[in-house]
């Protein structure tokens, strides 16, 4: 199960990067946003959904991929709205998924990207995540202009971002049951949390997160980062998506 977590995380992280927008969270406290000085437009997004969701028993991963799942995530940090980033399950080709990530920054510019990932199955039972690929990929600008990232800029990529996921995760703990967490998707019962230790361009990140099964891709409910700075929280989710990249 395990093999499988981390795949998942790498494999999210990844799809993450290439969509983020310019302007990355800043760091500092993930107190919550004063909404008398809410000036992204953001905060229509953290509306409660008045959901709840039993208890699962301990996470042991999400359901099975297919199309059309999705979740919607908003980042919180230094007390204000950062980002809102919807991951899809595209679908199934080959021996791979395509995957789509799409995030929307506090300046409200929108960018995203959308690939395939080869070997990601085999990944998760082996554990041997050097064996994940990037099949294509196909990038959203701030204009609301579709590349297709060419060969010698996917070589280019490959080269860059492979070792990169290759070395992420360095640190993984135990699940352990942890109650009721409440975010904007809904009210969770009997969530598993589990600590982790990331290390991105040569920075050890130290994060909590919460997970429940009934969350499709990664399962993931709420996380926040060792020191307090970044709060990321599960806004929505469904099984019906739509890809925004044709």
């Amino acid at each position: 199960m395990k093999h499988s977590f981390i795949a998942l995380a790498i494999t999210v992280a990844v799809c993450s990067s290439c969509a983020s927008s310019p302007n990355s969270p800043d760091a500092g406290s993930a107190r919550a946003p004063d909404p008398g000085k809410e000036t992204s437009g953001l905060s229509k997004n953290w509306i409660a959904s008045g959901k709840s969701y039993p208890e699962a028993g301990l996470f042991s991963g999400p359901i099975a991929w297919e199309a059309g799942q999705y979740i919607v995530t908003g980042t919180i940090a230094k007390g204000k709205y950062e980002q809102v980033t919807r991951q899809l399950i595209v679908g199934k080709e080959g021996d791979g998924w395509v995957i789509e990530s799409i995030s929307t920054d506090k300046k409200g510019i929108t960018t995203g990207s959308q690939m395939l990932l080869k070997g990601l199955d085999a990944a998760m039972s082996s554990g041997n995540y050097g064996n994940i690929t990037i099949g294509w990929m196909k990038q959203l600008n701030e204009k609301g202009e579709v590349n297709t990232v060419d060969a010698e800029q996917m070589r280019f990529f490959a080269s860059f971002i492979k070792p990169v996921y290759e070395s992420m995760l360095t640190s993984v703990g135990e699940f352990i049951e942890a109650g009721t967490i409440q975010v904007p998707a809904g009210s969770f019962a009997g969530t598993s949390l589990i600590e982790t230790e990331t290390k991105v361009l040569g920075k050890s990140i130290k994060s909590k997160t919460w997970y429940h099964s009934a969350v499709p891709i990664n399962g993931m409910v709420k996380s926040l980062s060792d020191d307090g700075s970044t709060l990321i929280e599960l806004l929505s989710w469904g099984t019906d998506g739509e890809p925004r990249i044709k």
